[in-house]
């Protein structure tokens, strides 16, 4: 989880040569700017993520019973909180 966004920071609205004739600009440049919106969007939220799952191997720290994991995992900690909703799931096993 790196914080690194200079590769999709760059200014790409440069345009070849004679296709500003067949295609307008503006829709480009717009639709490259929803681009650069979503991407920046999928960036902040894989963030976020990083930063959770980061905080679920700190807190659950020695707390596996494989001690070569050391943590628990997302779905062992998700079923220690809430055991009700692993019902189903059990069931099916």
């Amino acid at each position: 989880c790196e914080d690194d966004l200079s590769h999709s920071q760059k200014d790409t609205t440069e345009m070849a040569p004679g296709l500003e004739d067949r295609v307008d600009v503006r829709y480009l440049q717009w639709l490259n700017g929803k681009l650069r919106f979503q991407w920046r969007s999928l960036h902040a939220q894989h963030q976020e993520q990083c930063k959770l799952l980061h905080k679920i191997h700190l807190f659950t720290s020695g707390s596996h019973s494989d001690q070569a994991l050391g943590h628990l995992s997302v779905t062992e900690t998700d079923l220690i909180r809430h055991p009700e909703n692993y019902n189903q799931v059990m069931l099916v096993l």
